[in-house]
């Protein structure tokens, strides 16, 4: 069936159905669907807790909602700082230095 031949509404794919890349396939197929997450650790939504050993795939070096950054990263929201803005530098980014010893 392509999408010219879907007539009902509710046969009709959702957009993510339509738009959401294959290449995430084995992510779709997890047996779990994770709520929440601390450290190394992975809540899915019954409860159930597991060891994430794919780290992110290495783009948590810090594991999940580390206590230093989570603070500073409310914080910034809190007092509502540019949280996205294309092409501009925001402020965080000139002010910290690369040789400091926080969490950032």
């Amino acid at each position: 069936m392509t999408l010219n031949t879907v007539t009902k509404k509710e046969d009709k794919p959702s957009v993510f159905e339509r738009r959401e890349s294959d290449v995430r396939s084995y992510a779709l197929n997890f047996p779990a669907k994770f709520v929440r997450a601390q450290g190394a650790t992975l809540v899915d939504d019954k409860g159930r807790e597991y060891i994430d050993f794919l780290a992110g795939c290495s783009s948590l070096n810090y594991g999940h909602n580390p206590s230093e950054i989570k603070k500073a990263l409310l914080e910034y929201i809190e007092r509502d700082g540019v949280t996205h803005g294309l092409d501009m530098e925001p402020m965080p980014r000139k002010s910290s230095s690369r040789n400091s010893s926080g969490p950032f």
